[in-house]
């Protein structure tokens, strides 16, 4: 077999399916001050945001294919059950994601603060298309239609991915507070007081709240 375009002959068969150079030479941070722990703590930041959007190109893929599957014919339920609950570890996965910030300190944020300019997670397509996907009229609520088979398991399922994706927000919420306290938000927002303002109650969830762009974004 030929090798793959992207391979690199120095480099293991793990690394060249992975792409791993390739993938660590993405970490730039842009602080310049003298503090090398800061500059530390904005790679942190960089890696752990980066990893959550690559964990969100996943659950993208899998809320569309669990619709698809579920509303085209009942043979399809069984693979829609198994991609919701994908999809709740992946969003667990993203609540970890904010608590592991909890170990950047405070006044290394504010110092890198800066250079992110008006970089927010509000910026982020895939953020936008998890929610639009979770909206009211988006694609996961095709699965509490009428009529389709085994629908009791899936609206469960929607349910228990609903009531994760609020723990993720209620995690950020916390992150925010105590990185920004009453600090506008880096992409222009009220920061705190905006997000609370959008926080979800107890039984409630994206699909009954509006459109995607209307309820969570990044401080």
């Amino acid at each position: 077999m030929p090798p793959h375009k992207h391979e690199n002959s120095s480099g293991t068969a793990y690394e060249n399916y992975l792409r791993i150079p390739e993938l660590l030479r993405l970490q730039e941070p842009r602080y310049a001050g003298p503090a090398e722990s800061v500059r530390s703590s904005e790679l942190f930041f960089i890696v752990v945001h980066q990893s959550a959007e690559l964990l969100l190109t996943q659950l993208v893929h899998d809320l569309r294919t669990a619709s698809r599957e579920a509303c085209r014919t009942p043979s399809g339920r069984p693979e829609a059950e198994q991609r919701l609950r994908r999809c709740i570890g992946l969003v667990r996965l993203q609540e970890h994601h904010v608590e592991v910030l909890e170990h950047l300190p405070r006044q290394h944020f504010l110092a890198f603060r800066e250079e992110l300019g008006a970089a927010s997670a509000s910026g982020s397509a895939q953020f936008a298309e998890v929610f639009a996907l979770l909206a009211a009229d988006g694609e996961v609520q095709k699965l509490h239609r009428p009529g389709i088979r085994g629908g009791a398991a899936l609206t469960s399922l929607v349910a228990e991915l609903e009531e994760a994706v609020r723990c993720w927000q209620l995690a950020h919420l916390a992150l925010v507070q105590r990185m920004l306290g009453d600090r506008a938000g880096t992409g222009g927002s009220s920061g705190v007081a905006w997000l609370r303002s959008r926080l979800l109650p107890a039984g409630r969830s994206p699909a009954r709240t509006g459109r995607a762009g209307q309820r969570t974004r990044s401080a």
